[in-house]
């Protein structure tokens, strides 16, 4: 299941950064070619972080708890209790992953060594990463 996670994590990014890229472009575009301040600002990263949440939380939500990248490695996130998720638990669920992945990868290191195979921030937003 670890490496499921990961590969289905990449596939996610890849689809991501297509869509941050066209972002950036239509960015540019507006600005008649330019490249503007709008694009060295916080504003900017801000606006990367946004799409990246909505991406998750719509495939979540409304494409029964699987990303694209999920699908493709037949996993897919639901609560403890197995129900769909909520809106709270996702944005939970994305921030810690943010937060604990930006700490040296210390969310899937922690996979290894837990008998449930589940991440910290699947711990702290009370979710967990089954096979569909």
């Amino acid at each position: 299941m670890f490496f499921r996670r990961l590969l289905a994590l990449f596939y996610d990014l890849l689809l991501i950064a297509g869509i941050l890229l066209s972002f950036t472009l239509l960015i540019v575009i507006i600005n008649g070619g330019a490249i503007s301040s709008f694009l060295g600002s916080n504003l900017m990263l801000l606006s990367y972080f946004l799409i990246s949440f909505i991406f998750y939380v719509y495939f979540w939500h409304f494409n029964d708890g699987q990303t694209l990248g999920m699908q493709a490695w037949k996993i897919k996130l639901v609560a403890d209790d197995n129900q769909k998720i909520s809106i709270k638990s996702m944005l939970q669920r994305l921030v810690l992953g943010l937060f604990f992945g930006s700490l040296a990868g210390l969310n899937f290191f922690v996979i290894l060594f837990r008998s449930d195979k589940r991440s910290l921030n699947d711990i702290f937003s009370k979710t967990k990463i089954v096979r569909s």
